[in-house]
Protein backbone atom coordinates (compact mmCIF):
# COMPACT_ATOMS: atom_id res chain seq x y z
CA UNK A 1 0.00 0.00 0.00
CA UNK A 2 1.23 3.45 -0.89
CA UNK A 3 0.14 6.52 1.05
CA UNK A 4 -0.48 9.20 -1.55
CA UNK A 5 -1.46 12.06 0.73
CA UNK A 6 -2.14 12.78 4.41
CA UNK A 7 -4.15 15.49 6.11
CA UNK A 8 -6.85 16.38 8.61
CA UNK A 9 -10.55 16.97 8.19
CA UNK A 10 -12.13 20.17 9.51
CA UNK A 11 -13.50 18.19 12.45
CA UNK A 12 -10.05 16.88 13.38
CA UNK A 13 -9.95 13.40 11.87
CA UNK A 14 -6.53 12.28 10.63
CA UNK A 15 -7.01 10.99 7.05
CA UNK A 16 -4.86 9.50 4.34
CA UNK A 17 -5.36 8.65 0.68
CA UNK A 18 -4.12 5.13 -0.06
CA UNK A 19 -3.28 3.26 -3.28
CA UNK A 20 -3.80 -0.50 -2.90
CA UNK A 21 -3.58 -1.33 -6.63
CA UNK A 22 -0.24 -3.16 -6.40
CA UNK A 23 -1.29 -5.20 -3.34
CA UNK A 24 -4.70 -6.38 -4.56
CA UNK A 25 -4.59 -6.52 -8.35
CA UNK A 26 -7.88 -8.40 -8.73
CA UNK A 27 -9.86 -6.51 -6.10
CA UNK A 28 -12.47 -4.08 -7.43
CA UNK A 29 -11.60 -1.23 -5.06
CA UNK A 30 -8.03 0.02 -5.57
CA UNK A 31 -8.06 3.27 -3.57
CA UNK A 32 -9.03 3.95 0.04
CA UNK A 33 -9.34 6.93 2.28
CA UNK A 34 -8.42 5.84 5.78
CA UNK A 35 -9.71 7.96 8.67
CA UNK A 36 -8.37 7.69 12.19
CA UNK A 37 -10.72 9.30 14.72
CA UNK A 38 -10.25 8.90 18.45
CA UNK A 39 -13.04 7.10 20.27
CA UNK A 40 -14.34 7.56 23.77
CA UNK A 41 -11.86 4.92 24.97
CA UNK A 42 -9.09 7.39 23.96
CA UNK A 43 -7.66 5.14 21.24
CA UNK A 44 -7.58 5.76 17.54
CA UNK A 45 -9.36 3.33 15.23
CA UNK A 46 -9.57 2.98 11.46
CA UNK A 47 -12.57 3.79 9.33
CA UNK A 48 -12.26 3.51 5.57
CA UNK A 49 -13.99 4.44 2.35
CA UNK A 50 -13.15 2.45 -0.80
CA UNK A 51 -13.03 3.69 -4.40
CA UNK A 52 -12.60 2.00 -7.77
CA UNK A 53 -11.30 5.15 -9.43
CA UNK A 54 -8.34 7.26 -8.31
CA UNK A 55 -9.89 10.54 -9.49
CA UNK A 56 -13.01 9.82 -7.46
CA UNK A 57 -10.89 9.06 -4.37
CA UNK A 58 -8.82 12.24 -4.79
CA UNK A 59 -11.98 14.34 -5.16
CA UNK A 60 -13.50 12.87 -1.99
CA UNK A 61 -10.19 13.34 -0.12
CA UNK A 62 -10.05 17.02 -1.10
CA UNK A 63 -13.70 17.50 -0.12
CA UNK A 64 -12.89 16.03 3.31
CA UNK A 65 -9.85 18.31 3.70
CA UNK A 66 -11.86 21.39 2.75
CA UNK A 67 -14.82 20.55 4.98
CA UNK A 68 -17.35 20.13 2.16
CA UNK A 69 -18.18 16.62 3.44
CA UNK A 70 -17.47 14.59 6.58
CA UNK A 71 -16.71 10.90 7.07
CA UNK A 72 -20.38 10.53 8.03
CA UNK A 73 -21.46 11.84 4.59
CA UNK A 74 -19.38 9.32 2.64
CA UNK A 75 -19.55 5.52 2.67
CA UNK A 76 -17.00 5.03 5.47
CA UNK A 77 -17.13 1.71 7.27
CA UNK A 78 -15.71 0.44 10.55
CA UNK A 79 -14.50 -3.10 11.23
CA UNK A 80 -16.45 -4.81 13.99
CA UNK A 81 -16.23 -8.23 15.60
CA UNK A 82 -16.03 -11.17 13.24
CA UNK A 83 -14.36 -9.10 10.52
CA UNK A 84 -17.63 -7.53 9.41
CA UNK A 85 -17.87 -3.90 8.38
CA UNK A 86 -20.70 -1.55 9.25
CA UNK A 87 -21.32 2.01 8.03
CA UNK A 88 -19.80 4.57 10.38
CA UNK A 89 -23.04 6.56 10.22
CA UNK A 90 -24.87 3.57 11.76
CA UNK A 91 -22.65 3.52 14.84
CA UNK A 92 -22.60 5.64 17.94
CA UNK A 93 -19.21 6.93 16.77
CA UNK A 94 -20.88 10.05 15.38
CA UNK A 95 -21.01 11.21 19.00
CA UNK A 96 -17.32 10.68 19.76
CA UNK A 97 -15.13 13.31 21.34
CA UNK A 98 -12.45 14.44 18.89
CA UNK A 99 -10.54 16.63 21.33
Amino acid sequence: MKILQKGFTKDGFSIQLEDWSEDFTTYKYKFDIGAYPKGNWNKRFRAQCEFEDKAEAVKAFEELLNGYVTVFDLAFTVMVSGGNRIPIKDTRLKHIDES
